[in-house]
């Protein structure tokens, strides 16, 4: 074993060793215990494998949030596959590209959804489709339906290993698949509980979508943590509010237009203009928030922590800490362990209140670090010979700093080379935007077995394989079109 192979116990077995009856999941009125979590992935794996799922296995999911979801998150887990979360609000052809480029292995639907996937599988025939409904719609195998097969099953995580790949917007061109892996979900939860804190009586609310990186990092967190999470298939104001009252939420993710109907929501009951003490943190994200609404939380001495992060950091980046969140309003923190953050200007670090634009980078090291790589698109797949001087990804406006005064032009990704320690490495291909600007941010994301990085990377520089860079404009945007998903 080398020293960047970094295996853990599989999170929700220790669960479910450790707190069996502790509520792992409540959604609806049903509940489920760690240990009838546990249950329900290792029979789920078990019927997955039956048809023929099995390591490396790119598996699409086309469900609404649910228990069966969480399930079904944490049997591929259990046989190694990689799960690939479908925005349900993309159109067929929309999520038809998605699942070529993907090479996805399998098609899983609920009943709401049914028919979208049968629409997919019209399009795709060569994919096969799965349900977890009880009753096939469209000629889909009901997976609860199968045997169990006699496989053995994963007991533990190897950090290097993809847990997910994610599609990001895909503003101006065909979107990017994020390759999100169990060391970035390890990471982020960890620097998220030593700012947030930890406690084991926690109730998460989990109301955004989780084909979103917001919604499926909770639910790592969940099993990492050995907390509970309160899973609503959407987002619904007034009752999102009577769990907060009614089931003792303490943590809540959500962006400012959600946070901005709660609170509405609030005025118009007789709960009162606040929440009960039990909710200890709204965190809050997917953009700038307004200051009338953060200024609002505090008057009411409502706990709302800002914190801004995208599908490639795993959540998470940078979030304030509970106790600066009234003193140090509109910011959105310091960057999460081990994430180091540095802003430059002209290639000098900026001086403190100088105004300056910035671009995010993110650089990992290793599959395990808290940057994601992501997978090249078709035609650089293809191409075993990187090229030495990429040209830029086109950039959506709202994520151009100020500095840029012409347009960017169009270009291909460029293909990083292949870690032959890596067999994760090697299976995936990846590729970054060489994105040369005058000013830029830097986020420098190590992995867990490997030193820091320190030294300062200028952005034409690439030499440095296995690094991602992303452009993203500034805190100061108020641009409220496609902004990038956060938590």
């Amino acid at each position: 074993m080398s020293t960047s192979d970094i295996f853990l116990p599989d999170w929700l077995t220790r669960c479910a060793e450790n707190s069996p009856e502790h509520l792992a999941i409540q959604y609806d009125q049903q509940q489920w215990s760690f240990a009838e979590l546990d249950r329900q992935a290792t029979r789920l794996a078990r019927r997955l494998a039956t048809l023929g799922v099995q390591e490396g296995n790119r598996v699409a999911l086309l469900a609404a949030n649910s228990q069966s979801y969480v399930a079904f998150v944490h049997a591929l887990t259990r046989l190694g596959a990689i799960l690939v979360p479908l925005n349900l609000r993309l159109t067929a052809h929309e999520l038809c590209w998605q699942l070529r480029d993907v090479h996805a292995s399998l098609l899983v639907c609920d009943a709401d959804y049914a028919s979208l996937a049968h629409e997919i599988g019209q399009a795709v025939p060569q994919l096969p489709l799965a349900t977890l409904a009880t009753i096939s719609y469209s000629g889909e195998t009901v997976i609860s339906d199968l045997p169990e097969s006699d496989v053995p099953l994963r007991t533990l995580i190897d950090l290097n290993a993809p847990q997910a790949i994610m599609y990001t917007s895909g503003t101006t061109g065909q979107p990017k698949g994020a390759i999100i892996t169990y060391g970035m979900q390890w990471w982020n939860a960890v620097g998220s509980a030593l700012n947030l804190g930890h406690n084991p009586g926690d109730r998460w609310l989990a109301c955004l979508p989780l084909f979103h990186i917001g919604g499926l990092s909770i639910l790592m967190r969940s099993v990492i943590y050995g907390i509970s999470v309160v899973v609503h298939k959407k987002f619904d104001a007034t009752g999102i509010n009577h769990a907060i009252f009614d089931d003792k939420i303490t943590i809540i993710s959500v962006v400012a237009v959600m946070l901005q109907r709660m609170l509405a929501d609030l005025d118009t009951n007789s709960r009162g203009t606040s929440y009960p003490s039990t909710l200890r943190c709204i965190l809050l994200g997917g953009g700038p928030a307004p200051y009338p609404l953060l200024e609002a939380c505090m008057r009411r001495d409502i706990p709302v922590v800002q914190t801004y992060g995208l599908t490639e950091s795993c959540s998470q980046a940078v979030t304030l800490s509970p106790s600066e969140a009234m003193r140090k309003i509109g910011s959105a923190g310091r960057p999460l362990l081990p994430v180091q953050l540095r802003i430059l200007h002209d290639n000098r670090p900026a001086s403190p209140g100088e105004v300056t634009s910035a671009t995010l980078i993110q650089m990992a090291t290793s599959m395990s670090s808290t940057a994601a790589q992501t997978l090249s698109s078709p035609e650089v797949r293809m191409s075993t010979r990187p090229r030495s001087n990429p040209s830029c990804d086109p950039i959506p406006p709202w994520k151009k700093p100020a500095s840029v005064d012409k347009p960017i032009p169009n270009g291909a990704r460029c293909p990083l080379p292949s870690s032959s320690s890596n067999p994760a490495a090697r299976s995936l291909p990846r590729s970054y935007s060489a994105i040369p600007r005058k000013n830029w941010l830097a986020i420098n994301s190590p992995a867990p077995s490997t030193l820091p990085i320190n030294s300062r990377i200028h952005p034409q520089e690439n030499s440095y394989a296995g690094s991602y860079r992303a452009c993203y404009k500034p805190c100061t945007i108020n641009e409220e079109e496609e902004a990038p998903q956060v938590l």
